[in-house]
């Protein structure tokens, strides 16, 4: 295999061959079918035909051969003829059951049979009926459900992750049997930009040890990936628009009847042309939002954090050209009539163009806003009282709180006084807020802070009797006249609203280093939160526990963990890869842009009663550390036996009737 682009003529050809063989089987009864198609030389191509899992056949096939004689079926036109490969079966042994054999003939035979040439029928491909915009919350799920429920390509590839990075999307890729990863990109065609394989609209992009735009001899068999990638984007290019986040095409697709959803996740596809033929994979803008990634110092260490000291400050000392980025995609977010901001990052607060998005906000008006910070910036009250003013008519603090003391909280972020900032702020919050502001803190539960878990319940909630205005939304409207006497306090605490618990996630270029000093096995995140013969101390949502997880903790605490109610407020994905199912588009002010952790998926999916509504995936970094044991299959038996069975069977089943989506 040489070093060169795979030029659309080769792709061409071997969907041709793909499509003819494919059909030459089916006429024959072959219950195989043809996996993989390969190109060789001009009239030669090498085809892996088998059964859906486990080994097949490499197979040539070859035009216009010279006459053959021996156990090879020939024809007028092709020969097809067993081709040896490690990663295929050998028929030739003795070994071989002779029902194999007899198999692999037929499948000869008739391929031998074809008399013309290789071709696709005109007008076999029904017309453009579905446009992908480029971004990760739209172009990923829509590549999930293009490959399907195992996210796999050819060659034992599996899809991993998707960024948007320089105007392309690009997918990691994983291999299933060794550590090989790929980075491929996808592209809107582009001439003067080199490119793997250059099809009608798109150009897919590699760049590997070999160098950028070629494909040659490639580690874990890229290039039978790309190929495969190739001919398949040329099949869905005859049903497919893909659409570029930053063009007029987007505004165009948001004005034809279809203005409130210009950008999404895919879920609850709509018709996007007049004639109601289209679909767009995207989601109601009023339910979107924008992060904005502002790389602002922090100045704290997190025991969980994988940034190193470099990526916790600021990325430039000239800021113009990342704040014209940011409001670039804020106008361009706004027009599309998206209304909430979310200012995150690393510290968000200490930005010094903090008031110039603002500003930009309110000009936009973007009514919400919400802010993820460490919060001890807001411990100056001039700087609080001003901040609070620029903001719009709703806006909502998410705090990181990590510990019950400053001894356990400062060694956790790494910054001696950094837990009496944040109460500082906190209390500067409840004395500037008015009606439209809310606080709600977050807290990562680890290895260090476990054990601590009651006393920080008891404090989350202390400061949250002083903001007594946030917990108006988990009361269902009972006045805070006599707060918080007329508040149950594990009502509150179980709804999320005003403390949210999550696990670490391995990201970020440490992440090997830093995650197995942190990681909690779920069963033991489980056994912090909800202790055996005591109240629960705080909420684990079912997504950031694996379903099966939480139901083995039900059984030995008596603690209410698998009911209906909980199923309802689930998360879609484990924390580290949640972005993959949020409706927000990401900015860094460069590029629109998000990182997501890679999972692997649980190898009991297929014949679990819960999967419909788990995410059923692990960090490789989780199942490195403590392995799959937690996880078990659940059947409907085991499901009917819980005290509401019934209720949470109904609750499966209506999960299992709706249309694929990334979350709920």
């Amino acid at each position: 295999m040489t070093n060169r682009p795979i030029p659309l003529a080769e792709v061409q050809y071997l969907r041709a061959a793909r499509y003819t063989a494919t059909r030459v089987l089916e006429a024959a009864g072959v219950d195989w079918h043809v996996r993989e198609v390969d190109a060789i030389a001009p009239g030669r191509v090498v085809l892996d035909v088998g059964p859906a899992e486990g080994k097949g056949v490499r197979i040539d096939w070859v035009r216009s051969p010279p006459a053959e004689s021996g156990s090879n079926p020939t024809g007028a036109a092709w020969v097809a003829r067993v081709r040896r490969s490690p990663d295929a079966l050998a028929i030739d042994t003795a070994t071989v059951p002779a029902d194999l054999r007899a198999r692999v003939t037929r499948i000869c035979s008739a391929l031998a049979s074809l008399s013309s040439g290789l071709a696709i029928p005109a007008g076999l491909a029904p017309a453009k009926r579905e446009s992908v915009i480029m971004i990760p919350d739209c172009f990923e799920p829509w590549m999930r459900g293009w490959l399907g429920e195992d996210d796999r390509l050819a060659d034992g590839w599996r899809l991993g992750s998707t960024r948007r990075l320089d105007g392309a999307m690009w997918i990691t890729f994983v291999h299933r049997d060794c550590a090989d990863t790929a980075d491929v990109g996808l592209a809107l065609r582009d001439d003067a930009r080199p490119a793997a394989v250059r099809l009608r609209s798109l150009d897919v992009l590699y760049e590997g040890r070999v160098g950028p735009g070629l494909v040659g001899a490639m580690p874990g068999g890229v290039g039978r990936l790309l190929r495969a990638l190739g001919i398949d984007l040329l099949d869905i290019e005859e049903t497919t628009t893909f659409v570029d986040p930053a063009g007029e095409p987007l505004r165009r697709l948001a004005q034809t009847g279809a203005a409130d959803v210009a950008l999404g996740t895919g879920e609850g596809t709509v018709d996007a042309s007049a004639g109601g033929s289209g679909r767009t994979a995207v989601g109601p803008a009023d339910t979107l939002s924008l992060g904005i990634g502002v790389s602002a110092p922090c100045g704290q260490a997190c025991a969980f954090c994988s940034l190193s000291p470099s990526d916790r400050t600021y990325m430039a000392s000239d800021v113009t050209p990342h704040v014209q980025g940011f409001e670039r995609d804020m106008e361009w977010a706004a027009s599309l009539g998206v209304r909430t901001l979310r200012l995150n990052g690393v510290d968000p607060l200490r930005a010094p163009y903090l008031f110039e998005l603002a500003a930009k906000a309110r000009e936009l008006r973007f009514d919400t806003i919400e802010i993820y910070s460490p919060g001890t910036a807001l411990s100056d009250p001039d700087f609080a009282a001003r901040f609070v003013q620029a903001m719009p008519s709703r806006y909502d603090f998410k705090l990181p709180i990590y510990g019950a003391t400053a001894s356990t909280h400062d060694k956790l972020v790494g910054r001696t006084g950094a837990f009496v900032e944040l109460i500082a702020g906190v209390r500067n919050l409840a004395r500037l807020m008015g009606p439209g502001g809310t606080v709600s803190f977050e807290t990562v539960l680890m290895a260090g802070n476990a054990e601590g878990m009651g006393e920080l319940s008891d404090l989350v909630w202390e400061l949250c009797t002083g903001l007594g205005r946030d917990l108006q939304r988990v009361t269902q409207g009972v006045s805070t006249d006599d707060f918080p006497a007329n508040v149950d306090r594990a009502q509150a605490m179980q709804s999320g609203a005003c403390w949210r618990l999550h696990l670490p996630h391995p990201s970020g270029p440490r992440a090997s280093e830093v995650y197995p000093r942190v990681a909690l096995r779920m069963t033991d995140a489980l056994a912090a939160i909800y202790p055996t013969n005591q109240p629960p101390i705080g909420n684990l949502d079912l997504g950031e526990i694996m379903l099966c997880v939480a139901l083995a903790h039900q059984r030995r605490s008596g603690h209410s963990l698998l009911s209906v109610e909980r199923l309802r407020r689930r998360r879609a994905r484990l924390a580290g890869a949640l972005y993959r199912a949020m409706p927000t588009v990401h900015s860094n002010g460069v590029h629109r842009v998000m990182t997501a952790v890679d999972t692997v998926a649980c190898r009991h999916k297929a014949r679990c009663a819960l999967a419909v509504a788990c995410p059923g995936e692990l960090y490789p970094e989780y199942a490195l550390l403590f392995g799959d044991g937690e996880l078990e299959p659940v059947s409907r038996e085991d499901v009917s036996s819980l005290a509401d069975g019934a209720k949470m069977l109904n609750a499966l089943d209506e999960l299992a009737r709706r249309p694929t989506s990334t979350e709920d």
